[in-house]
């Protein structure tokens, strides 16, 4: 399923797999040019990895960010039971 970017059309519910944005977009968390930087970033990520949530993307409520995906797929119980299921919706 592939949703263009800037629609307002929200993705799949949950239930159907776990949204992750297809590309990073500019200002991911774990890019060059963060949107939130310094500490109040690695606070949203410890956040996500202590209470077991994927990190979201900033445009949409129900997509995991892909710097999120790419960098702790392994470490989130969404993501590792997403991968096992073979459950990913990419979401461009």
């Amino acid at each position: 399923m592939l949703i263009p970017a800037g629609s307002r059309k929200k993705p799949k519910s949950v239930t159907d797999g776990l949204n992750v944005r297809r590309r990073q977009c500019k200002k991911c968390l774990f890019g060059k040019d963060p949107l939130i930087v310094g500490l109040q970033r690695r606070n949203k990520i410890e956040v996500c990895l202590r209470t077991d949530r994927t990190f979201t993307y900033h445009e949409f409520d129900n997509v995991t960010c892909r710097g999120f995906y790419d960098k702790h797929k392994r470490d989130v119980i969404p993501t590792r039971i997403a991968i096992f299921l073979n459950a990913i919706i990419w979401v461009d």
